[in-house]
C-alpha cells in the first residue's frame, strides 16, 4: 500500500502538535511551582492534638503545720491524665509571594475535656476531677510548597513550613475530693491563666482536585512554654491532714497537631 506524501506529512503534524501542547501543558506545571503567584490563599482546618509534657515536678501536699509540714508529695499528673484528647480547628490567611513560596497568618483553638486524677499520699487518699481545657493560638509563618505528583489529574504536592507565636491559655479547674475526711471543694484553680511563646514546624500534603481549592493533610510539631501552676491551693480546716496542695510544674508543652482542611486561592 502506498502513502502519499501529503497524507504523511499532515499525521506528522497533528501529532506533532498533539504532543507539544501536552509538552506546554506538562511545562506549565513541572517547570513552575505550584501556587498562582501573587494570590491571597484562605484555609479552614480541624483536627486532633496529642500533647504532653515535657517534664513535670511533683505535687506536694500540705499539712496544718504549713510548708514546714509536708504530708507527702506524688507525682503530679501528666497532660493525658488529666484531659481527653484535644480537637482544634483554625483559620490561616496566606499570601503567595512566589509561586512557590507564602507567608501567612492563623489563628488556631484547641479544646480538652477534663478527667479524675486519683492519688495516694501517707495513705491518704484523694482525686482531682478535673474541668475543660482550652488555649488560643496566634502565628505568623512561612511555607515552602514542592512540585509533586499528578495523579488521574489531580496535584499532589507535599509543604514544610515554620511558624512563632503566642498561646493563650486558660484557667484550668478542679474539684477535689477526700475519701477519708468526705471533704470535697469544688472549683479550684489548678492552673492559672497565662500567656506563652510557641513556635512549631509543619509537614504536609495539599491535593488540588478543583481549579482553585485544595485538599490539606497537615501535622504539626509545636513547642510552648509551660502551663502556670498554682502552688497556694487552701482548703481549709474541715479538709483533715491535707489543708493545701503546691501544684507541680508541667515544663514546656509539647503537641503534635494532625488537621485536614481545604484552602481556597483568590
Amino acid at each position: 500500500m502506498r502513502f502519499p506524501l501529503s497524507r504523511i506529512a499532515f499525521t506528522c503534524f497533528a501529532l506533532s502538535m498533539f504532543f507539544g501542547q501536552l509538552s506546554a501543558d506538562s511545562c506549565s506545571y513541572w517547570c513552575q511551582g505550584p501556587l498562582p503567584p501573587s494570590s491571597v490563599r484562605i484555609g479552614v482546618y480541624g483536627g486532633i492534638v496529642p500533647s504532653y509534657y515535657s517534664h513535670r515536678s511533683d505535687n506536694l501536699f500540705i499539712g496544718p503545720d504549713g510548708i514546714g509540714g509536708i504530708v507527702g508529695e506524688d507525682d503530679s499528673p501528666g497532660f493525658r491524665d488529666q484531659f481527653n484528647l484535644p480537637w482544634t480547628i483554625g483559620l490561616d490567611v496566606g499570601y503567595a509571594d512566589t509561586d512557590s513560596s507564602e507567608v501567612f497568618f492563623s489563628i488556631t483553638y484547641a479544646k480538652a475535656t477534663g478527667k479524675d486524677f486519683h492519688f495516694n499520699v501517707d495513705d491518704i487518699h484523694g482525686e482531682f476531677k478535673f474541668k475543660s481545657y482550652s488555649d488560643l493560638g496566634l502565628w505568623i509563618g512561612y511555607r515552602y510548597h514542592f512540585v509533586g505528583a499528578d495523579s488521574c489529574g489531580c496535584y499532589f504536592d507535599p509543604f514544610i513550613g515554620f511558624k512563632v507565636g503566642a498561646k493563650f491559655l486558660s484557667k484550668v479547674k478542679a474539684d477535689y475530693h477526700s475519701h477519708q475526711f468526705s471533704f470535697s471543694e469544688h472549683g479550684l484553680t489548678y492552673f492559672q491563666k497565662e500567656t506563652v511563646p510557641a513556635m512549631g514546624l509543619q509537614l504536609g500534603f495539599s491535593f488540588n482536585f478543583i481549579d482553585c481549592i485544595d485538599m490539606v493533610l497537615m501535622g504539626e510539631a509545636i513547642w510552648a512554654g509551660q502551663f502556670r501552676a498554682n502552688n497556694k491551693i487552701y482548703l481549709g480546716g474541715n479538709a483533715g491532714d491535707i489543708q493545701a496542695i503546691s501544684v507541680g510544674h508541667t515544663g514546656p508543652v509539647w503537641t503534635f497537631p494532625v488537621t485536614l482542611g481545604f484552602v481556597m486561592s483568590l
